[in-house]
């Protein structure tokens, strides 16, 4: 299967936060959505939060409520997820929605490899190599520190892992950390905001 070929003014956003009214999570996914209907991007929205437990996908299958996701994500020339970080992390909503929504088949396989000694491997194929993914996330503690201890755990483990296993490049990521958010002024939310209404991607 070749590379899938993106909508060029398709823009998908996800989030994963369970309170609405009031979340800085969702005033970021806000301004990017403005951002990106100026720009002409057309945006869908979907939260991790309104979507079943992924079960045993090689008895039961993906959820079909997980379709739509799939296929969005397979149009999208832009991916946006913005999330808080949660015990150094991404909430367990966030990484479920994904489990559910880049798939075998759709989105990568795998290539048999035989090498010396190690045998035979399975080795993945990317489908989304063309993509761009924006990542902003919020934390209680400064973002500096998150960046220097934490960027991996965060980000290569559970985000940036997993896009680049379907085939994004590591080039076409964009990350943004929002931190010391409790103790953010109404002035500081606002100047962080106005950035990402400004974001060029």
């Amino acid at each position: 299967m070749t590379p899938l070929t993106p909508d060029p003014k398709s823009f998908l956003l996800l989030t994963a936060h369970p309170k609405r009214a009031g979340s800085l999570c969702y005033a970021a996914a806000d301004a990017l959505r403005a951002n990106a209907e100026a720009k002409g991007y057309t945006v869908t929205h979907f939260e991790a939060f309104d979507f079943p437990l992924v079960g045993d996908i090689a008895t039961d299958g993906f959820p079909p409520e997980f379709d739509p996701v799939a296929q969005a994500i397979s149009q999208a020339d832009t991916i946006a997820l913005c999330c808080p970080m949660w015990n150094y992390s991404v909430p367990g909503a966030f990484k479920n929605l994904l489990d559910g929504s880049i798939q075998a088949k759709k989105h990568f396989r795998f290539k048999s490899l035989t090498l010396p000694l190690l045998g035979k491997l399975g080795v993945p194929v990317g489908f989304l190599r063309t993509r761009r993914v924006i990542t902003v996330w919020t934390a209680d503690g400064p973002r500096y520190f998150y960046r220097l201890l934490w960027w991996q755990q965060l980000l290569t483990k559970q985000i940036f892992g997993l896009f680049t296993f379907a085939g994004v490049s590591w080039r076409a990521f964009l990350t943004y950390a929002l931190g010391n958010v409790r103790q953010s002024t109404l002035p500081e939310r606002e100047t962080w905001l106005s950035r990402l209404r400004q974001l060029d991607f």
